[in-house]
């Protein structure tokens, strides 16, 4: 009895310590109808009940002639900003929203965002600030590797 729990047990850790995975993707951002480019790496721990953490490292590319003023100076400049949320795996989608930041050059704000993953490695999503609208546009590639620890 004893050995069949113990069994029972260590078939339930494996199985937790093996659902777990690291998504790493590398993004564009833009804004509909505008020319802003944003560059971004982000990684994302997917834990073993689908819960989300991680961080994006975002930096600007081209900035729209309407932010040209604030932004030519900050070009290439790098902000760090700090995610939670939900995947959903039958889908591949993630669902995430960004709570903090390091930003001490401030380009970034906190998002929400909806990212689906394709089977052929590729990223697209849509993004809001503090907006009812979904305005944001991402587009990018992905990787995952497995979470082990020893």
């Amino acid at each position: 009895m004893k050995k069949g729990l113990v069994t029972a047990a260590l078939l339930v850790f494996c199985s937790t310590l093996f659902a777990q995975q690291l998504i790493k993707t590398t993004m564009h951002w833009t804004r509909k109808n505008t020319t802003y480019d944003f560059l971004g790496y982000g990684e994302f721990k997917v834990d073993a009940n689908n819960i989300v953490d991680g961080q994006i490292y975002w930096s600007i590319k081209v900035a729209d002639a309407t932010g040209y003023n604030y932004y030519k100076d900050k070009m290439s400049a790098t902000g760090i900003e700090y995610i939670k949320g939900t995947y959903d795996p039958v889908n591949k989608k993630l669902y995430i929203q960004g709570y903090a930041k390091c930003d001490p050059i401030k380009i970034i704000g906190l998002d929400s965002y909806q990212i689906t993953l394709t089977d052929n490695y590729q990223v697209s999503g849509i993004t809001k600030a503090n907006t009812v609208e979904w305005a944001g546009i991402l587009n990018g590639s992905y990787t995952t590797l497995p979470i082990t620890y020893q």
